[in-house]
């Protein structure tokens, strides 16, 4: 039975992130050899789920020459219809009702090879679930490179890959290639709902020479933006300020609203479709925008800028400094409760390794939250 996800926040969706090796390339005619599962709520990792699968069939030659997977590394691991009911109660059995996406790089062959399997077994399957490609991303957000296979996404993000073509490695960079994609959609693109996030990876991409509407009506050359940081100002057409955002790449940030308008949130449609003018102003660096964005919304008030902006998805750092023993935790809400918050970042995984740093480092303490007291000995 298939999800709704239309109204879900990208915060709260399970993300199951795949990766399948096969002894070929038809989903009806070849089989699984290796499936690989990864499971992440909230920008995290919460499982895994990884086997290797004897496919009752053999695995050509070519085929054990890309993947390093032999006949007889499989001859004696579980068929797939002994490790099916393991792989659905994977995949949806922690849903709770908010959603679930399934992932990959090049979905669609991970997906139809999955399903495919399911619908074989004696009492066939029909397993239908919402599909997320992290290759329809990179086209549509890294358009500098020409190649989008998932080696050549991970190389020009700086994420290395220690084995190709082996389900847990390839599933495991399209997690990081995924969370990083998802920071950008949120923080950049105002996409903040799973409905949006499935929407726009089939965006039409325009270009130069294939303008948006909004692009012809403001007559304005995005070449001639620089790729600096700064901060940028749309207009009306009775010249109110109704934007200020700041970028740390003026060009691709700016380009972004004109390549994929006819999919953005309502809010940001509305947006564009007020838009009259776009001034901008460059700066010496991202932090010098962020403060000079700051300083300008409160001095214009923009319409739009409270009705885009969402803090609660960026994570703050907690520290319960009045507990003698403090906790140092990632949270998205701040309360009135005497404890220190540094933040918002922009970026989850920084706030993550970060927290991992300081408890490696200071070693506070992991339990459950209870008001502890020196030892009398100590």
């Amino acid at each position: 039975m298939e999800k709704k996800t239309e109204s879900i926040l990208v915060f709260d969706t399970t993300f199951v992130v795949c990766d399948v090796e096969t002894t070929g390339l038809s989903a009806s005619q070849n089989r699984i050899t290796e499936i690989s599962l990864i499971k992440i709520y909230n920008g995290e990792f919460v499982g895994k789920y990884t086997t290797l699968i004897n496919p009752q069939q053999h695995i050509p030659r070519e085929i054990t020459q890309l993947t390093g997977i032999t006949n007889e590394d499989v001859f004696n691991k579980p068929t797939f219809e002994q490790v099916a009911n393991e792989i659905v109660s994977f995949i949806s059995g922690e849903d709770n009702g908010y959603g679930i996406v399934f992932v990959g790089h090049n979905v669609n062959f991970d997906y139809k090879f999955l399903r495919e399997s399911f619908y074989r077994l004696p009492q066939s399957i029909e397993y239908n679930i919402k599909t997320l490609c992290t290759c329809k991303l990179a086209r549509r957000l890294l358009r500098r490179i020409k190649s989008k296979s998932l080696p050549n996404v991970a190389a020009h993000l700086g994420i290395s890959q220690r084995k190709k073509h082996r389900a847990y490695d390839d599933s495991y960079t399209t997690v990081k290639i995924l969370l990083y994609f998802l920071e950008l959609l949120q923080n950049e693109y105002d996409i903040s709902t799973t409905e949006e996030l499935l929407k726009f990876q089939n965006t039409k991409i325009y270009s130069e020479d294939r303008k948006s509407p909004a692009l012809k009506r403001l007559n304005i050359n995005l070449k001639d933006i620089p790729k600096l940081p700064g901060v940028y100002f749309m207009k009306s057409r009775s010249g109110e300020v109704i934007y200020i955002g700041k970028a740390k790449n003026l060009k691709e940030r700016v380009s972004s609203y004109f390549h994929y308008n006819s999919e953005f949130p309502a809010k940001v449609r509305k947006l564009v479709a007020k838009i009259h003018n776009l001034e901008y102003e460059t700066t010496n660096s991202e932090l010098s925008a962020l403060i000079l964005e700051s300083k300008l919304i409160k001095k214009y008030k923009p319409r739009f800028n409270s009705a885009i902006k969402r803090f609660r998805y960026h994570p703050f750092i907690k520290i319960d400094v009045q507990n003698d023993y403090p906790k140092v935790e990632k949270v998205y809400e701040i309360e009135n409760d005497g404890a220190n918050y540094y933040g918002p970042f922009s970026s989850g995984m920084t706030v993550n390794k970060l927290l991992k740093d300081i408890n490696d480092k200071f070693r506070l303490r992991m339990c459950e939250d209870k008001y502890l007291k020196a030892s009398k000995d100590h």
